[in-house]
């Protein structure tokens, strides 16, 4: 009996241990139930983040995807654009980020482990290919699937003052010999010898906007590889650029911002993606302007240079981590059909929203004698990019931000110098190889 009685008292001692067990065991399936339940009612909910997309355009495709999903609670949260890269970015470390976030094409470095592929049964890359302008499917592509879905493309355009033009007796330039040749036509000076009037905003990079994607499409004209600008044709870009500086002398950082000073009349000609005109057009409403394909180097049977611009876009992306991917990818592939985007921009364009051109090229010929933005599609085949991006606010640390000051500085010195070097290490940040 006083044998029986320890193992009585062990045995009754196990009892509370295999029912705490028990319960722990409980508790851990019923949490992770918990979390399938919990992921399941989140797929009823995403947050949508966006920096560039009015609200009133946003919360339009919300309303038109409620109509046959009723279910679905969307909310659309617009960011400050000063920091909005950054604020992702810290979103995405701390665990919180949104289910679709809007990003610029060419942070697609920056954020590849938190995007998430497209899946194949939302769209397959050969379908992408044939929806979206090729340079989409360049920035996004990826092994496993696209990263993201634009709504918009856009790319670098020449913008011409009529008014000027007309009185000054000159045609539009289609090469930049003939540009340049009609630059001093345009300057007029006080007695004082300070600019009145200007032919256009280059030479400089302090109060020029987009002065990133002017540079950036000459090189591609004059064929060098923008991840590694070495050689004489790289050299006379620089100079070229500098020429409206020293020689020239058309501009001065005493001067408004171009887009200010070509909307205030006084701008002959001024380089910008082609969403600016309908922010030039409301800054000025009696402006008589237009928008033309940029200038090209002339080619003939000894030289063949390729014809390039530069484009520039947003995109909307799904962050990997959401619990609500399948919904914010189904919304994402509903806002981005012909139908929805056609409801869009009869919206945006009657209300004179800053809107880019459509992405699907099934909308192309819709819109390409649209007179603002109807170039940047004439322009699409032969449109490409990089990473040089004028406003994207990336931040100080942002890709942009690192190689905008580079070439800036390069510029100023009026040199190439270790530019090549110092792109590499930048790219090397993101596992970029300079020579691709």
């Amino acid at each position: 009996m006083k044998e029986l009685m320890p193992k009585l008292s062990k045995k009754l001692l196990l009892i509370p241990v295999v029912l705490i067990l028990v319960l722990l065991i409980l508790l851990v399936v019923r949490s992770l139930s918990g979390r399938r339940d919990q992921g399941g009612q989140e797929g009823k909910e995403l947050v949508w983040w966006g920096s560039t997309m009015d609200e009133s355009l946003a919360v339009f495709l919300i309303e038109q995807y409620s109509k046959d999903h009723p279910d679905i609670k969307i909310t659309y949260i617009i960011k400050p654009e000063d920091d909005y890269r950054e604020r992702l970015t810290n979103a995405f470390a701390k665990g919180n980020g949104p289910d679709i976030f809007r990003f610029h094409n060419t942070w697609v470095p920056m954020f590849k482990k938190d995007l998430d592929p497209m899946p194949g049964g939302v769209m397959t890359a050969e379908d992408f290919t044939k929806t979206f302008y090729q340079v989409a499917s360049n920035d996004l592509s990826s092994g496993s699937g696209m990263f993201g879905i634009p709504l918009e493309f856009d790319n670098l355009a020449l913008f011409v003052n009529e008014d000027l033009f007309t009185l000054n007796g000159v045609a539009v330039p289609e090469i930049w010999d003939d540009f340049r040749s009609i630059v001093p036509r345009f300057v007029v000076r006080d007695n004082r010898n300070r600019i009145q009037q200007s032919a256009v905003a280059l030479g400089e990079t302090e109060n020029v906007d987009h002065w990133q994607e002017f540079v950036a499409t000459l090189m591609l004209q004059n064929g060098v590889r923008l991840s590694n600008p070495v050689g004489t044709n790289a050299g006379d870009v620089f100079t070229y650029f500098n020429t409206f500086q020293s020689k020239e002398r058309v501009w001065d950082t005493t001067l408004p911002r171009s887009t200010e000073y070509f909307a205030q009349g006084r701008l002959a000609m001024y380089f910008g993606p082609t969403w600016r005109a309908m922010q030039i057009k409301n800054l000025n409403p009696d402006l008589k302007f237009k928008v033309v394909p940029v200038p090209q180097l002339p080619t003939d049977v000894l030289v063949e240079r390729p014809t390039a611009t530069y484009s520039v876009y947003w995109v909307e992306g799904v962050w990997k981590q959401s619990q609500s991917k399948r919904a914010a990818w189904d919304f994402l592939k509903f806002i981005s059909s012909k139908e929805t985007l056609d409801k869009l921009y009869s919206k945006a364009l009657s209300e004179g929203h800053f809107v880019s051109p459509p992405s699907r090229v099934d909308m192309g010929d819709d819109y390409i004698n649209n007179p603002y933005f109807g170039v940047a599609i004439q322009q699409a085949r032969y449109s490409q990019t990089w990473y040089l991006a004028d406003a994207t606010n990336d931040g100080p640390t942002g890709i942009n931000t690192q190689l905008n000051t580079l070439f800036k500085e390069a510029l100023k010195r009026g040199s190439i110098g270790n530019l090549p070097k110092e792109i590499a290490k930048v790219l090397s940040q993101y596992g970029l190889n300079p020579q691709k």
